[in-house]
């Protein structure tokens, strides 16, 4: 399946295992080794899976119509040099049931050598029109603290999420070393017209050095992707847009301190709301 064929329309249930009850020693939901850009999957879902749902090592292959459902360890986890892209994707799960090496959404990595891991082809995939659901309802749900972030970007890996939505996590987004901080920076990695909501946390990072977008605070952030706004109380659902935000603790807080919200990467949604899918 490295040169060609078809995955369409399958439902892949209870698959993925720890083999030796160690991390790092793992099958997954649906594991692509290698896989070539000729090869479609499509209208795949993984439920229940006892490691990571989908794991991308290496290849170019391009996905669609994905759903993760329930499973153990991380959701959308690519590394190795993966290059593909990924679009039209779900992810919900189950807030009592997590990986004793932590559960993220997306878990994306280039090699796993350290401190050298800057092998090439470099990990570099592109995500679109995902939906990354975590384990907190509401700011105060009871979850397994094995949970962590909706996004994990770490070895040096040049990912970019676009058009996207991760909510309910611990931690919106980790930016982790150097690397990743500075292909931020640079605007190697892209994080544009998402959504985080419902977070404890919007974002985090370690080893990045000057780059600190601690709480989505950065310039980095405001500066490039940010909208502001509040709801104008009409039937309609329309918000008036507000041009500057200000930041109280971690949390975004309109200057004219009519509410709080959790979110101003691109869109935003209001703090005291409650979600579920």
């Amino acid at each position: 399946m490295t040169v060609r064929g078809v995955l369409r329309y399958v439902r892949i249930e209870f698959a993925g295992i720890n083999l030796t009850g160690v991390s790092g020693n793992e099958i997954n939901g649906l594991t692509m080794g290698g896989v070539g850009s000729r090869t479609v999957i499509e209208y795949v879902q993984v439920s229940y899976s006892g490691d990571d749902s989908f794991e991308w090592f290496g290849g170019n292959v391009n996905c669609k119509y994905l759903i993760a459902y329930k499973g153990l360890d991380d959701d959308w986890d690519a590394d190795n040099g993966y290059r593909g892209r990924v679009q039209f994707g779900l992810s919900v799960r189950d807030s009592t049931i997590a990986d004793v090496s932590s559960s993220n959404g997306f878990e994306i990595d280039n090699n796993n050598q350290t401190p050298v891991n800057f092998n090439n082809p470099r990990t570099k995939p592109i995500f679109s029109n995902m939906t990354v659901v975590g384990p907190f309802i509401t700011r105060s749900s009871t979850v397994n603290p094995l949970f962590q972030r909706g996004a994990h970007l770490r070895r040096n890996m040049l990912a970019s999420i676009y058009n996207s939505i991760i909510m309910g996590w611990k931690t919106g987004v980790r930016f982790d070393g150097a690397g990743v901080g500075d292909a931020s920076q640079y605007d190697t990695i892209q994080l544009r017209n998402n959504i985080l909501a419902g977070n404890l946390r919007l974002a985090d990072s370690t080893g990045t050095g000057s780059f600190a977008p601690a709480g989505m605070a950065s310039e980095w952030v405001f500066r490039k992707y940010s909208v502001c706004a509040k709801h104008t109380g009409a039937a309609n659902k329309s918000f008036q847009h507000l041009s500057r935000c200000a930041i109280a603790g971690e949390q975004c807080q309109l200057l004219d301190s009519s509410g709080k919200f959790a979110c101003i990467v691109g869109f935003f949604i209001q703090q005291s709301e409650s979600f579920r899918i």
